[in-house]
């Protein structure tokens, strides 16, 4: 409310304020959710292509990365799929975790394993390009 009455003497209604502030957020959370999107669609590949060489350019090689999913596509789909699946299970899992003083204690060790899961994931998609 504090900051609210500084915009008062500038001649601004607080009413006003409410309504940018909403049509801010109804702009963002959809940015937001795009954004979330390309992540997942492009850095699990990236890792995987750092992983295979293990040299800091292959990270940024979107030629290379292009390539995998030209030639394995479906399996790429189906890594997606995974991919959103184990988060949804993280996040249903941490809240789980977080209703006791026990479980806030697990939370990181559950998510360092998710990680691993999900690393193990994107390394047997990039086995599965290397065999064909």
């Amino acid at each position: 409310m504090i900051t609210m009455i500084a915009f008062v003497p500038l001649g601004i209604d607080i009413l006003v304020l409410k309504y940018i502030a909403l049509m801010v957020l109804l702009i963002m959370i959809p940015v937001l959710c795009i954004f979330g999107f390309i992540y997942m669609l492009s850095c699990m590949l990236m890792i995987g292509n750092f992983s295979v060489d293990m040299k800091i350019l292959d990270f940024v090689n979107f030629k290379k990365a292009y390539a995998h999913i030209r030639d394995n596509w479906a399996n790429y789909l189906i890594l997606l799929l995974l991919l959103i699946a184990l988060s949804l299970i993280l996040q249903v899992g941490a809240f789980i975790l977080a209703l006791t003083i026990v479980g806030v204690i697990i939370i990181p060790a559950f998510m360092f394993y998710m990680y691993l899961v999900s690393a193990d994931l994107v390394a047997q998609f990039m086995k599965t390009k290397r065999e064909e």
